[in-house]
């Protein structure tokens, strides 16, 4: 689900379940992949099956930190819209006060 705000950006109200879906579709995909692959080997049932659970559960824990990452960035670039605009104009300011500093020092010199 989506939602739009008045100044138009568009704001995700379900992300937070973003590393659960990716980490089933993954883990699902290579098990299915890995079945197929030891069919097409001529692997034991038993062999097929375990490598398979294997896949899924590497690929599962994978997704789901690759998810953490990107929700976490996303939570990080929210909060740090409004404070970065405040935090570049301190720099700048700093940065201009220093050299100006800098310059009457040599000034007077």
């Amino acid at each position: 689900m989506q939602r739009s705000e008045g100044d138009g950006r568009i704001q995700l109200l379900s992300w937070e379940r973003l590393p659960a879906k990716a980490a089933t579709g993954v883990g699902y995909a290579a098990f299915a992949v890995s079945v197929v692959l030891g069919l097409w080997a001529g692997n034991t049932g038993i062999t097929i099956l375990a490598r398979a659970v294997f896949a899924l559960a590497i690929c599962w824990f994978g997704a789901w930190m690759a998810g953490m990452l990107v929700v976490h960035a996303v939570r990080r670039g929210a909060i740090g819209d409004v404070s970065s605009m405040e935090s570049d104009i301190d720099h700048e300011e700093v940065h201009t006060t220093l050299i100006e500093n800098i310059s009457m020092e040599s000034v007077a010199l």
